[in-house]
């Protein structure tokens, strides 16, 4: 790359991140006023930021057509860019930048709801917002800002390293988000409480923090919370302990610690109680897992109709081989696996790379 092409890619870069930042702050600041603009503002950062990321591989990646790129029109800001899915499977196949089905799903659901809101007329959003409308954009933002920042300060922090000041006070505006969800639990409060005296379990919500995440039976071992204050999802499982028999709530990355004698549980530990074994009939049948992408061990197993991941407790659908490795992979595309690989190789189009 020549020096005035590293150049322009630099401030290119540079103006899609600030660019971000300040549809990010639009949105804090519309949403009490105006929650339609607040949404599409919010999106608009989302997909800033992504695309950025993006950029640092090759400009053409963020045009909706890479074999069409032309790099004059480009400078000119003459081109179509790549939708926000796209994007995303972008930089899974090409940067080998992996993000949480679970993180692209809140992804996903601001990008729907801000295009309903530009094709559609929605007579709600043009008059004073109401609380109903407040609730619906409030958590919905948070949960997917919650996994955008964590992109930007953990896996992208070398690259935004630049902007992390501006970015913590992003965080810091997204936290005023916490005070309408703390009115939407103290107006909910009671009525969480009647349950709790009915025999329905809650728990701590890990993302809000409220005491509002309610338990519904999923298979069990496997419990599965839903936060009726901002809406996420997380899974746990409950297992005796091997020390004491004493139920343990175990979380991500098989963590769980038994409270009557201090055992303490990792993912080897759950393999071992839960696996079938890694081979039945000479097929395996634990199998890595896209999702979290934990390679210590192939951590997914059958369970119910489908497969469990015991890093992430995420469920996952039937795995498939890897075309390139063979590794037998749930919870990712495989599609294009020959060429680009999985999370447990290059694939072939990086054999021969030094």
């Amino acid at each position: 790359m020549n020096k005035k092409k590293s150049i322009n890619l630099q401030i290119f870069f540079d103006s899609l991140t600030r660019n971000a930042i300040d549809f990010l702050k639009k949105s804090v600041d519309e949403l009490d006023k105006s929650p339609k603009y607040s949404v599409i503002h919010f999106c608009s950062a989302i997909e800033l930021f992504f695309k950025a990321r993006l950029l640092v591989e090759h400009w053409s990646l963020i045009v909706a057509k890479p074999e069409n790129a032309n790099l004059s029109k480009f400078q000119a800001g003459d081109f179509h860019s790549a939708s926000m899915k796209e994007t995303i499977k972008r930089l899974n196949n090409i940067s080998g930048e992996k993000i949480e089905n679970k993180a692209e799903q809140y992804f996903e659901s601001v990008r729907n709801h801000r295009n309903k809101l530009i094709h559609f007329f929605h007579e709600k959003y043009i008059v004073k917002p109401d609380n109903l409308t407040l609730k619906e954009v409030i958590p919905e933002q948070y949960a997917a800002w919650f996994y955008l920042h964590l992109l930007l300060i953990n896996q992208w922090k070398a690259i935004f390293k630049d902007y992390s000041e501006e970015i913590e006070k992003l965080n810091h505006l997204m936290q005023r988000h916490k005070k309408y969800l703390r009115a939407k639990y103290e107006e909910m409060k009671s009525a969480i409480c009647k349950d709790k005296k009915n025999g329905i379990q809650y728990e701590t919500c890990y993302f809000c923090s409220f005491d509002a995440a309610k338990v519904d039976d999923t298979y069990n071992p496997l419990f599965s919370c839903t936060c009726l204050i901002c809406n996420m999802r997380s899974n746990f499982l409950v297992i005796a302990c091997p020390e004491c028999k004493t139920n343990i709530k175990v979380e991500d990355l098989g963590c769980g610690e038994c409270q009557k004698c201090g055992f303490v549980s990792d993912v080897d530990f759950l393999l071992q109680e839960l696996s079938p074994g890694r081979y039945y009939k000479e097929e395996p049948l634990e199998a890595y897992c896209g999702n979290c992408e934990y390679s210590a061990a192939p951590s997914a197993i059958p369970f119910d109709n489908s497969y469990l991941c015991l890093n992430c407790l995420e469920l996952l659908d039937e795995p498939e081989h890897c075309g390139y490795c063979n590794e037998l992979i749930a919870g990712h595309d495989l599609e294009n696996s020959w060429i680009y690989g999985c999370i447990m190789c290059d694939g072939s189009l990086n054999w021969n790379r030094d």
